[in-house]
């Protein structure tokens, strides 16, 4: 009966914690809203000059209402009026599931079919865009919009620039800038590896990523670890190099699990492959692979922050371009 009380009671702490997360994002989801919408609107109020205003629902409303009367007016063989002119010679109105929505005119049926979006969707849109492209900047995000959505410029700025988990990444100190940059032309001239540390956010049993890049093509490879133990690594070392090859030199830093003489072995296993080791407490000499960790880092980061989960091996499988 004690143990049933004790595991009843743990429960009701984890689901009183959860319930405290939820309605912490859930703050911080209306915090970041409330702000992109008051800065927003503050930017249009104060703006003067040629500047496109984004449209509101009554705007779009009232520019469908021209279209479809203008539609109307020529079926009927009336003469449309100088409004249904007009607003008719730029826009359609594409009805989907009983709902009207406005786009662009259209020049001919190859022509992509692009949705002009109300200032009131602008949020929701741009942020579960931002999400989905990994919390990418704005060109990722206009990218994703081409031929699609028709969203004004600075709302995309603006969110990009208030977004906290964006503002956390800036926040990360830069590193210094590798004096002398070495140079790879091809694939597999030379691999960097290093270990990712998720102690801090483990997923089960794994604590650690390694990552191998390829120094040429910037192709990363992602292995989950329990352990930084010699003989994990060089086992999924192992497995990276009997899908892909061997590299001629495999560069890692000064870390027990790369100095160890089960390493060597492996390495022994390829006779042209010549393993090297970074300077010590240099990190600048495994610059990219030390640039790929931060954007791996941030990218799984943003993603648990985003999704509320830890369950980062979800997207361990990511090749940097």
């Amino acid at each position: 009966m004690a143990e049933f009380c004790a595991s009843a009671g743990s429960k009701q702490i984890e689901n009183l914690c959860d319930s405290s997360v939820n309605t912490q994002n859930m703050q911080e989801v209306n915090g970041f809203k409330n702000t992109f919408d008051t800065e927003l609107s503050k930017f249009y109020q104060t703006r003067t000059g040629a500047v496109k205003t984004p449209w509101a629902k009554e705007k779009i409303f009232e520019v469908i209402r021209h279209v479809k009367s203008a539609e109307v007016a020529i079926n009927s063989g009336v003469r449309r009026n100088a409004a249904e002119y007009y607003w008719s010679s730029r826009y359609d109105v594409m009805n989907i599931g009983g709902s009207d929505y406005l786009i662009l005119k259209r020049k001919n049926h190859d022509s992509p079919t692009v949705r002009v979006v109300p200032l009131e969707e602008y949020y929701d849109i741009l942020t579960d865009i931002h999400k989905s492209c990994g919390h990418g900047g704005r060109d990722k995000i206009q990218y994703k919009l081409k031929d699609k959505l028709v969203i004004v410029r600075k709302a995309i700025d603006l969110l990009v620039s208030l977004c906290p988990v964006c503002q956390s990444k800036r926040n990360i100190p830069k590193k210094g800038i590798v004096t002398k940059p070495i140079l790879s032309k091809d694939f597999n001239e030379r691999g960097q590896v290093d270990l990712i540390d998720f102690q801090s956010a483990p997923d089960g049993q794994f604590k650690w990523l390694l990552n191998y890049q390829d120094h040429a093509t910037k192709f990363v490879h992602l292995r989950p670890l329990s352990s930084k133990q010699a003989s994990e690594v060089a086992l999924e070392l192992l497995k990276i190099f009997l899908e892909f090859g061997a590299p001629y030199i495999l560069q890692s830093d000064n870390g027990r699990e790369f100095t160890a003489k089960i390493i060597a072995e492996m390495v022994n296993m390829w006779p042209d492959c010549k393993i090297i080791h970074g300077t010590p407490r240099h990190p600048q000499t495994q610059g990219s692979v030390e640039r790929s960790h931060q954007d791996v880092e941030n990218m799984l980061r943003a993603w648990m922050r985003d999704n509320n989960s830890t369950n980062w091996l979800l997207l361990r499988t990511i090749q940097q371009k």
